[in-house]
C-alpha cells in the first residue's frame, strides 16, 4: 500500500510538469499486464520483484491519469471575452481579501452580457474591486470588468513565480483588475461557509475594540490567518525575518487549536468527544479559509483521532502519507502548483522524521513549558524547509531561528488569550480588557522580536536562482544524515 501512494504521489507530480498523454497511460497499464503474466510464472523468490512492478506502473498510471482528467491540461470557457470590456453577474466564493488599497474576491461568474447576448458560464476569476463598499461571502454582484490573462512574474534574482499555475490550482483562469462592482443580493453560498464567516468577521470585531492595532491584526492572523491590516510593510519584515508562519494559519497553529479542542472535550463519552472533536476541527478549518496548510494539518490531526479511537497503532509518516494521497486525488495540481502546500509537508516532514534526532541532542534543556520539543520542532522544521525557500525565494535569514524560538514559545498562550478576549469582547470591552492586555503583551513582544531581527545588519540575504537539482541533492544529503543517526 505504501509503495503504491509513493508511487501515485510521484506519478502527480511528474505528470503535472511532463503531459504524457492518454497513449502512453494506457502503455503503462499494458505492460503491468505483462509483469503479471511473468509473475505468475516466476520462481517463487523473483515474484516479489516482479509485484513491486506491477504495483509501480499501476499506481504511476492511475496517477498520470489523475492529471491528464484534471485541470492542467484544462482550457478556459473564457476565452472568447478575453481582453474585453463586459459586464457579468456572479457570486463571491470566498470571504473577502482586502488589502491596503484594494479587495480581491474570488467571483464565480454565471452570466456575462456582451452586447446583445447573454452567454451562460460557470467559472472563477479573481475581481479587484475597490475597498468601498465592503462585500461578503455569498453576495451576488452585478460586475464590469475586462478579463485579463493570468501570467506569471519575476520574483527577484531570474526567479519566476508560476503564478498561472497557482491560480490554475484553484480553477481560476483570469484576473480582472480595476473591476466595478454593485450588489444584486445576499445570502446566497453555503449556509454553513456563510454563517461561519459571519462569525470570523464579528470575531475580529470583537478583536478589534479591545487591541488596537498592528496587534490586533497580527491576533487575527494567528489565529485565522486574516492579514487585512498588517500592511505590505510588515509583511515584507515578517518574511525577511522567515516568520510570516505565524499569520497565515499554518499547521502549527491548527494543530494547536486541534489539541485544545480535543483537551476541552475529554470529559464526553468516547464517541461523542471523537464526532464533537471531528466536527470542531473541520468547522474551524473552514473558518480559517480551508488553506492548503490549514487542511493538510486538520486532516491529519482528524486521522489521528479516528486510529486512536479505535485502538490502532499508527505511524505519523503513514498518517502525512494518506493525507498526501487524499489531497492530491482530490487537487492534482497542489504537488506542483502550490507553494504553501509544499512548505507546510516539507515542515511537518521535519517534524517527523528530524526532530526525534534533535531532541536527544538537547537533553540540557529543560522540559518544562514544552521548550525542549519547541527547539527541536523549529529547528528541524527550519532546516526541512530551507533548501525549497532558498530555491523559490532566494532568502536567507539568519535570524529565522532565534526569531522564532522567541516566537513560537508564547503561540499557545497568545492564541487561548486571544480567543478568551474575543469571547468576552461580546459581552463586554471592560469584562476583555485584563486577558486584552495580557494578550497585547504577548503580541507587543512578538512584534518587537520582529523589528529588531529586521534590524540586524546582513539578518537575511539573497541567493541568485539556482537548478532544482541541487534541491535534490541537498534533501538527498539531509535523508542520508538521518538515515546515518537513526541506524547508528
Amino acid at each position: 500500500m505504501i509503495t503504491f501512494i509513493i508511487s501515485f504521489i510521484i506519478a502527480i507530480w511528474f505528470g503535472s510538469y511532463i503531459y504524457l498523454g492518454a497513449s502512453f497511460i494506457l502503455a503503462l497499464f499494458i505492460l503491468s499486464l505483462v509483469l503479471l503474466f511473468f509473475y505468475f510464472s516466476a520462481e517463487e523468490n523473483n515474484k516479489k520483484i516482479f509485484l513491486y512492478g506491477i504495483i509501480i506502473l499501476i499506481s504511476f498510471s492511475l496517477g498520470n491519469l489523475r492529471v491528464y482528467m484534471g485541470d492542467v491540461y484544462k482550457s478556459s470557457e473564457l476565452y472568447f471575452f478575453e481582453n474585453k470590456q463586459i459586464k457579468a453577474e456572479g457570486i463571491i466564493l470566498d470571504d473577502p481579501d482586502i488589502r491596503e488599497n484594494s479587495t480581491r474576491l474570488t467571483v464565480r461568474l454565471d452570466k456575462i452580457f456582451d452586447g446583445t447576448s447573454t452567454t451562460t458560464v460557470s467559472e472563477k476569476i479573481i475581481a479587484i474591486v475597490s475597498l468601498y463598499p465592503e462585500y461578503k461571502y455569498g453576495d451576488k454582484l452585478s460586475l464590469n470588468l475586462k478579463l485579463e490573462k493570468v501570467e506569471n512574474f519575476e520574483g527577484g534574482e531570474g526567479r519566476i513565480f508560476n503564478y498561472v499555475g497557482y491560480l490554475r490550482g484553484k480553477g481560476i483562469f483570469y484576473t480582472a483588475p480595476f473591476s466595478q462592482a454593485s450588489l444584486i443580493s445576499s445570502s446566497n453560498g453555503n449556509f454553513i461557509k456563510r454563517n461561519l464567516y459571519n462569525l470570523k468577521n464579528s470575531f475580529t470585531t470583537s478583536l478589534e475594540k479591545v487591541i488596537p492595532e498592528p496587534e490586533s491584526s497580527l491576533l487575527s492572523g494567528i489565529l485565522l490567518g486574516i492579514k487585512r491590516s498588517l500592511g505590505e510593510d510588515l509583511l515584507n519584515k515578517f518574511n525577511r525575518v522567515g516568520v510570516s508562519h505565524i499569520v497565515v494559519l499554518s499547521g502549527y497553529n491548527i494543530a494547536v487549536v486541534g489539541k485544545s479542542i480535543i483537551s476541552s472535550l475529554h470529559f464526553l463519552p468516547k464517541n461523542i468527544s471523537l464526532f464533537s472533536g471531528i466536527t470542531g476541527i473541520i468547522l474551524f478549518v473552514i473558518l480559517s479559509g480551508a488553506s492548503t496548510s490549514a487542511v493538510r494539518a486538520g486532516t491529519m490531526i482528524v486521522l489521528v483521532l479516528i486510529l486512536e479511537r479505535f485502538n490502532r497503532e499508527h505511524q505519523t509518516f503513514k498518517v502525512l502519507l494518506f493525507t498526501l494521497f487524499a489531497m492530491v486525488l482530490v487537487n492534482p495540481l497542489l504537488l506542483a502548483f502550490d507553494p504553501g502546500f509544499k512548505l507546510s509537508v516539507l515542515a511537518t516532514a521535519g517534524l517527523i522524521f528530524l526532530s526525534p534526532i534533535l531532541s536527544k541532542k538537547f537533553l540540557f534543556v529543560t522540559e518544562r513549558l514544552g521548550l525542549r520539543e519547541i527547539i527541536s520542532s523549529t529547528i528541524s522544521a527550519q532546516i526541512f524547509v530551507l533548501p525549497y525557500i532558498l530555491y523559490s525565494i532566494g532568502t536567507l535569514s539568519f535570524v529565522s531561528l532565534p526569531a522564532n524560538l522567541l516566537i513560537l514559545a508564547f503561540i499557545p498562550l497568545t492564541m487561548f488569550l486571544g480567543f478568551i478576549t474575543g469571547l468576552l469582547g461580546f459581552i463586554s470591552t471592560y469584562i476583555a480588557f485584563i486577558p486584552g492586555t495580557l494578550t497585547y503583551i504577548l503580541l507587543k513582544w512578538q512584534l518587537l522580536v520582529v523589528n529588531i531581527s529586521d534590524k540586524v545588519p546582513f539578518g537575511s540575504i539573497t541567493i541568485p536562482s539556482f537548478s532544482p537539482i541541487l534541491v535534490f541533492l541537498m534533501y538527498g544529503i539531509i535523508f542520508w544524515w538521518i538515515y546515518k543517526k537513526a541506524n547508528s
